[in-house]
């Protein structure tokens, strides 16, 4: 005890320095646990908070029915599933709360210059007439690999009683555009870049690109005419005689009743670009291979339709 007492003289200031170290860091220690507490409290009323107004400004129902596809059977796998309804449930609740700019800025760039070339066209065509800014019920089905059906409908209590007729359908493409998810609207399913061409008979027909919708086909054409006559891509008097063919061999005719004679008709030593649609739906099976002009007038005279004895050729461009 002698010993202990005679210690603590000698060495009592060392002794309490040292205590007042071991309060000093408990003291500090307690007050970064309380900021730390408190902290994550902020955090997390902040992130209710934020959660909460989501919620009362989206005030949609969308949910994903099926990934499975309706065409093929096909199943997607989860985390692609997931992806997809976020990026669409993105878009639909920037389109419904009229967040114009970043619903047109989810769009691809090809979808943009095909259907919406400015973001007014965007808002007044699309916005506009398909969301008024209440709640909406919508269900994403896959369709058929990156494509979804999507069916939108008001909000029942908001809008009331809703119609069958009520209901808007889509068709979205999803596209991996670097490192982010963008978006083909509108029925456009995408934009594929051909650049292959046929020469016959001093007539050159380069299929640039094709542009794909649900119900049809577009493609963008190039002919150079390097003959001395005019020549007429078709009479338009069969409605077979323009077409793209698959690889099974089905043919789908082109939209004639789209088309004149002028817009058909190539003077001599000129180029003309040309955009034909045709009669094919979408489907991942069948992929045309060939371009077929059937009945072409090389010795074309706008006067008289043609000479007595018309020149006629086949031009077909393998793609």
């Amino acid at each position: 005890m002698r010993n202990i007492v005679r210690f603590y003289h000698q060495n009592r200031k060392s002794i309490w320095l040292f205590l007042m170290i071991i309060f000093f860091l408990i003291l500090m220690l307690q007050m970064f646990n309380y900021w730390v507490g408190e902290s994550q409290k902020n955090e997390i009323n902040q992130f209710e908070n934020k959660t909460k107004e989501e919620a009362r400004n989206s005030d949609s129902n969308i949910s994903m029915v099926s990934n499975e596809s309706a065409v093929s059977g096909e199943k997607i796998n989860i985390s692609n599933s997931k992806k997809a309804k976020q990026v669409i449930e993105n878009f639909l609740n920037d389109c419904n709360q009229n967040k114009v700019e970043e619903a047109y800025d989810l769009l691809t760039e090809e979808c943009k210059e095909e259907m919406y070339p400015s973001i007014d066209i965007f808002e007044d065509t699309y916005v506009s007439k398909m969301f008024l800014g209440q709640g909406i019920n919508c269900s994403i089905e896959n369709w058929i690999e990156n494509t979804y059906k999507v069916k939108i409908q008001g909000d029942l209590l908001a809008v009331g009683k809703v119609n069958d007729e009520d209901i808007i359908q889509d068709y979205i493409t999803i596209k991996k555009v670097q490192d982010d998810y963008k978006l083909n609207i509108n029925s456009y399913i995408g934009r594929t870049q051909i650049n292959k061409s046929k020469n016959k008979s001093n007539i050159e027909i380069k299929v640039l690109q094709k542009d794909v919708y649900m119900d049809y086909e577009k493609y963008s054409i190039k002919i150079n005419n390097h003959s001395e006559s005019n020549i007429l891509l078709d009479t338009r008097k069969r409605i077979d005689s323009m077409y793209v063919e698959n690889e099974r061999g089905a043919k789908s005719s082109a939209y004639i009743h789209e088309l004149t004679d002028l817009d058909l008709t190539v003077y001599g030593k000129h180029t003309k670009d040309i955009t034909i649609k045709y009669y094919n739906s979408y489907h991942s099976g069948k992929k045309a291979n060939k371009l077929v002009f059937s009945n072409v007038i090389m010795n074309y005279d706008s006067e008289n339709r043609a000479s007595n004895n018309p020149q006629v050729q086949e031009i077909a461009v393998n793609m």
